[in-house]
């Protein structure tokens, strides 16, 4: 899975180059605090346009998430679609986040798989070099096992666009 997940990665790194002339950055890399990975993780988003300021970005990542000194790897996904004007992106979309999670049942541990599926509301920031970049969002967790009620829910990123 994580020599997978790189060699997805080089492709699409390799094709940004070849394309990198012909129009604006498309690709993204990122740290996020909170967010679809839970505490933190590490992104990488494809922007596609349909116009000069409008588009959709999808994105995955990981985050090695330690919730309760508990390990539990998380798996971001996530669609947005996003409206861009000189500098500033207004954000919003869905994502679901994959993970297992070990449960203590009576001095047993149990991993299961689990799903949680997260909406976002955002604004990114695009510094001037039109590289990097920073964002705030609201990602509400609207649905996860064993959870009967939406949870507020945040997340701050900064990255680079290639």
């Amino acid at each position: 899975m994580k020599h997978t997940f790189l060699t997805i990665a080089i492709i699409f790194c390799f094709f940004s180059i070849s394309e990198a002339q012909k129009g604006p950055l498309k690709n993204s890399i990122y740290f996020e605090l909170g967010g679809l990975g839970g505490a933190y993780s590490i992104n990488y988003e494809r922007s596609f346009y349909f116009n000069k300021n409008f588009g959709l970005m999808a994105g995955v990542g990981f985050s090695p998430s330690l919730f309760d000194f508990e390990f539990s790897p998380r798996f971001p996904l996530r669609t947005i679609l996003f409206y861009e004007k000189n500098n500033h992106v207004i954000e919003g979309g869905f994502g679901a986040t994959f993970y297992m999670r070990d449960y203590d049942n009576r001095r047993e541990v149990n991993f299961e798989s689990d799903t949680a599926i997260l909406g976002q509301f955002g604004y990114r920031y695009n510094f001037k070099n039109g590289k990097g970049f920073a964002g705030i969002a609201f990602t509400p967790l609207l649905y996860e096992k064993n959870r009967d009620n939406i949870l507020p829910w945040g997340a701050l990123k900064v990255g680079s666009r290639f």
